[in-house]
Formats: structure tokens, C-alpha cells, sequence
């Protein structure tokens, strides 16, 4: 069971060159229920399936840009971050992990 909870700060979408693999960026604030550890500024680099819009697990990336010599599990933040994306698109009924970039970035503006 995944207990990590994440709280979405900025979302953007990049593309490698014209013709290259989309992927988005997010920033985030974690916090694991289990073990009561949490963080902040982390970044998640992934990909995201074209056809159901759900995150791909194995292309999750995690790194704390304060310090890059720790290694973080990409698989135990991508659920984390698709549940939360789930959530979110719930929530303001948008579906498409795309739209979230605009609701995610002014819920960060508000607080």
C-alpha cells in the first residue's frame, strides 16, 4: 500500500526537439504517512499514456534538486502522483492529465 501523499506546486509539459517524446515536469511537496518523513521541492519527470491518460510508472523520475545524491523510488511517487491526478481531474473534471497543468499551477498561486 502506498502511503505517500503529495501536494502538487507546478506542472509543465516539454517535448524533446520537434518530433521527441512528450513528458511532464512536476514539482511537489511529500509527505509518507507510514514513516512520517516529508520533504519539499521535489521534482518528477514521466510520461503519460496517449490513449487512457494514465501516468507510466516505469518512466517516473524523482529527484530533490537540493540534493541529487539521493536516489528516490520513481515507482512509489508515480502512484502517489496518479492518484492525486485522479483526485484533481475528479474533482474539476478534467480528465486529461494536460488540463491539470493550469489547475494545479493556480491552486500554487493561491496559497
Amino acid at each position: 500500500m502506498n502511503t505517500i501523499i503529495i501536494k502538487p506546486k507546478t506542472l509543465t509539459y516539454h517535448r524533446n526537439g520537434i518530433s521527441g517524446i512528450g513528458f511532464y515536469a512536476l514539482s511537489f511537496d511529500w509527505h509518507d504517512t507510514r514513516s512520517n518523513e516529508s520533504d519539499k521541492n521535489f521534482i518528477a519527470t514521466f510520461e503519460v499514456d496517449d490513449i487512457d491518460q494514465n501516468l507510466k510508472i516505469e518512466s517516473c523520475r524523482v529527484v530533490n534538486p537540493k540534493n541529487v545524491i539521493f536516489c528516490w523510488r520513481g515507482d512509489d511517487f508515480a502512484y502517489a502522483i496518479q492518484k492525486k491526478f485522479a483526485e484533481l481531474g475528479q474533482k474539476y473534471c478534467k480528465p486529461m492529465v494536460y488540463d491539470l497543468i493550469q489547475v494545479i499551477n493556480e491552486m500554487e498561486r493561491r496559497e
